[in-house]
Order: C-alpha cells, then structure tokens, then sequence
C-alpha cells in the first residue's frame, strides 16, 4: 500500500476549497448582519486564515511587496481612505470593503507565507488542481441521485460558494491553469483525465462563460501541441461542431428535448445586463472629473450586499439612479469598480493584469502563451460578472491562483534553464 505524505504544498493547495466551507452552520453563527449590509461567513473564515498566516509572515518580518502585491495593497489603502471620506455610511461601506479587500490580503498573505516557507510553487499548483477537480467529482456525484442532474433539464451543478454560475467561472479558471501547467502531470493521462472532469462539471454549470473558455482552450491545447492525426482529426471535428452549436438557438427548443438546460449555453438575451452596461456608461460620461476619478467609494452606488439580504423580492435586482435603471450589480467587476473607485480603482485593479501579462512574457518559458491565455479566461469571467466585488470566497482564491500561477511561471523558467 503506498504510504500518503502530508506535505504543506498539499495543505496550503486545500485553501482553494476555502469558499465551499460555507455552510448553514456557519452562516448562523458567525455570519454578521447590520440594517442594509452584512459581512458573511466566508469573509469571516478568510479573516482568520489571514490573522493567522499573517502572524507568522510578520513574525519573521518577511513582508514583500512588490508586483500584484504592491498593486492590490494600493488599492486596498485607496478603498479604505474613501470609506472615511463616506462617514454617513461608514457600516455599510466597511462592510463591503471587507467583502473586496479581504479576500485581496487573504492572497497577499497566503503568498507571503509560501515565500517564507519557500514552498514549491508548481507542487502547490498541482495538488490544487487535484483537489479541485476532486472536488467537482463529490459534487457531481451528489447531484445526480439527489438533484438529478443530467436527467432533469432544469438542474444546473450549484453548489456553495457563489452558485452554478460563478462556479462554473472557477472551473474555467482552474481548466487555463491545468493547461498552463500540463507539463507538471505525471503523464499525459492524469493531465487529460483532469480536463476532462473539469469539461463535465463545465457543462454541467450551464454557463456560457465558463463552456466556451473552456471549448477554446481544448482546441488551442491540440493545436499548440504536437499535432497528431488523431488530435488533427478531432480539432477539424470540433471546430465547426462549436460554430453550429453558437449558430442554433437552442433556447427555442423544449426544455425536455435540450440535455441538462444547455439551452441556456446558447441563449443571448440578457436585456438587463445590456441595458445596464450602456447605461453606466452613459451616467459615467457625464460625470464630473472627479467623480470620474474616484468613484462614488465602495458601497456607495451598488446596494448588491442589501439586495442579497431581500433577495425574494424579485423586483429588487434593479434601482434607479437620475432616472436610470440599472442592475444592483453590473455582472462585470470593472464596471463595478469605475463606478465605486474610478477610474484610480480601475486602474490599480488592472495593473495586476497588466504586471501579470509582463511578467510571463519576461518569463518566456516553454507554457507562456497558456499562461496568457489563463489571465484571459479569468478576465474574461470578471466581464460577465463581478466576481472580485459580490463573492469574496471565490475572489480569495481567484487572486491567490493569479499570484501562484505568475510565481510558478518564475519557478518553471528557473528550472527550464538549469536543465539546460
């Protein structure tokens, strides 16, 4: 029988779990709620994983800052400076502050405390794609007796921690990540069993945002990779299977007859979303250049933490500001933050990409363009929601999984040329 070793790479990697923890139980005992806001529980739990990773960091007085790290920290000091100036609803803009910092420091924290540890970055890597696609097996697996999934067409895979649709993001996100890093499976059938498991809990979410990230990099692995005639065969398949599929409305097709509601992969109308990102950016334009340039402040324009406390109420999705109706989040983390930090927020948010981007073309090892092609996915999943902004858990992980894989991309070009 092999023996099991416990490794801290293995321990740290379970913290991309961290947003499922959130239960029924935590959510009623430790889950903080004020008149029109509220701090939840993941925030909570992120908290303290951070106090006590961050005592140990400052302990050893191993602070480090400097690329995303030194970006996020800006922001963060940004936020709170217009959280003071907002003294009339201080509460709710400091909660909101600890739903979209929090989980900032959280991955600040956690990345500080692998440069302490001097953990292996691609084993770190590695085990949280194997946790995570374990993950998406349990899930599955209980949903298919319990909910029926795959056979009721109106079941969608959505467990804790953000929903079939945000989980549906992370899948993606961790399927570029499994891409970049395909050189650090064992062997070629781990690498494309992991796919292909991610591929099913993909579908299974129904989300468009996360099936079609995840079609493009399946097709852009084979034909990156050394191209044999059966992948040659299946990307010539594949290719125009995906443009019938983006060319049929399936959504006028019974939902008896369309296998578990992919009908809503392949319907575009989302009115609301439109009409809210034409209409934010007209309010925004007539802003004046202050407010352009430092927003409204966090909590201060989008009421989305007491939309989620009146969540039956349907009708509250959407409010009215100068007339204008828009959504109580825009489903697009950047537009979210022009509005609460200006164009100051949104640029100190984009730098992380921006540095990110630089620092693997400086890398230029062997899995660069998958390493652009992974912050692509995860911008891309930030354009059709505010995942950084409404889910704290997930946007831990999110920005810890940015550092890690930008750290690993170091680490491989390190060992790529001492193998030379």
């Amino acid at each position: 029988m092999k023996k099991i070793i416990i490794t801290k790479e293995k321990i740290i990697a379970l913290l991309v779990l961290l947003p499922y923890v959130e239960n029924n139980f935590l959510q009623k005992y430790i889950q903080i709620y004020f008149d029109s806001t509220y701090i939840r529980a993941i925030s909570v739990v992120s908290i303290l994983v951070t106090a006590i990773l961050g005592a140990l960091v400052i302990i050893k007085r191993r602070v480090i800052f400097n690329g995303i790290k030194s970006f996020l920290s800006a922001f963060i000091i940004y936020s709170l400076f217009g959280i003071l100036l907002s003294w009339k609803n201080l509460v709710n803009s400091f909660c909101v502050w600890i739903w979209v910092c929090i989980p900032m420091l959280f991955a600040i924290v956690v990345t500080d405390y692998c440069d302490l540890t001097k953990v292996n970055y691609l084993s770190v890597i590695y085990e949280m794609i194997k946790w995570f696609g374990l993950y998406v097996i349990i899930v599955i697996l209980y949903y298919i007796p319990v909910h029926h999934l795959f056979i009721d067409s109106s079941v969608r895979l959505n467990p804790r921690g953000g929903g079939a649709v945000i989980f549906g993001y992370t899948i993606a996100v961790i399927f570029a990540l499994a891409v970049m890093y395909r050189d650090i499976f064992k062997n070629k059938k781990e690498f494309y069993l992991i796919l292909v498991i991610l591929s099913i809990g993909a579908l299974a979410t129904a989300s468009r945002a996360a099936v079609w990230p995840v079609v493009f990099l399946w097709i852009i692995n084979f034909m990156w990779t050394k191209m044999s005639t059966k992948k040659l065969i299946f990307t010539i398949v594949l290719i125009p299977v995906f443009i019938f599929l983006t060319m049929v409305d399936f959504s006028k097709m019974s939902t008896t007859t369309t296998f578990i509601g992919l009908g809503r992969l392949f319907n575009t109308t989302s009115l609301r979303r439109s009409q809210t990102v034409a209409n934010i950016i007209n309010l925004f334009s007539d802003f004046g250049i202050i407010r352009k340039l430092f927003g409204f402040g966090l909590g201060n324009f989008f009421p989305y933490q007491k939309w989620c406390l009146y969540v039956n109420d349907v009708d509250l999705n959407m409010i009215g500001y100068n007339g204008v109706a828009i959504l109580v989040q825009p489903h697009n983390s950047f537009l979210y933050e022009l509005m609460e930090g200006g164009i100051i927020g949104v640029t100190l948010i984009g730098s992380c990409f921006v540095w990110a981007i630089k620092t693997l073309l400086k890398c230029k090892n062997s899995n660069y363009i998958f390493g652009l092609a992974f912050i692509g996915v995860m911008i891309l999943v930030n354009c059709f929601d505010s995942v950084f902004f409404v889910q704290p858990g997930v946007a831990g992980s999110f920005w810890l999984l940015l550092m890690l894989a930008i750290n690993g991309s170091k680490q491989q070009s390190i060992h790529e040329k001492n193998s030379k």
